[in-house]
């Protein structure tokens, strides 16, 4: 950033536009013309926030003397509510998704080849936690087992 001056820049830009020649005034009208058209297009775009977060009630105590068929019934309410909100969590992901594929596209990259290799790069991490769940579930199962067959000491 040493390098960079303000003023440098302004004097770069008064020899270019001197060099220019005859043609320096439709040089400038096209070019903002272009930068003009380029942002008043940007600035109609919109994009979607984040959905908020649903509010959070704590649940202190059930009515008594519920019956089952009310308890299963509040239980579809809230299974629906549930599967409602995942599907709006997934459709925000996969258009967020899509819009970042679409941005590194126009920047060249291999979107797909990228999908492809984070997808891997998922199940690997997974298949590994799942393995280390299970070393601790074996490890944790066997050190229960060798514990209940050793004697304990008794207290006073």
């Amino acid at each position: 950033m040493r390098n960079v001056s303000p003023k440098g820049a302004i004097a770069d830009l008064i020899a270019v536009f001197r060099d220019a020649g005859s043609r320096r005034w439709p040089i400038l009208a096209v070019s903002l013309l272009i930068t003009t058209g380029l942002f008043s297009g940007l600035a109609g775009e919109q994009g979607r926030m984040k959905p908020r977060p649903p509010k959070i009630i704590y649940i202190t105590q059930f009515r008594t003397g519920r019956s089952d068929a009310e308890i299963r019934a509040e239980n579809i309410v809230n299974q629906r509510r549930k599967e409602r909100l995942a599907e709006e969590q997934r459709k925000y992901d996969e258009e967020t998704r899509s819009l970042y594929k679409a941005v590194g596209r126009a920047s060249g990259f291999d979107v797909d080849k990228m999908d492809r290799d984070a997808r891997a790069q998922n199940a690997a991490d997974e298949k590994a936690r799942l393995a280390k769940l299970a070393q601790l579930y074996t490890a944790g199962h066997a050190s229960t087992s060798a514990a209940s067959s050793t004697p304990t000491p008794e207290h006073p």
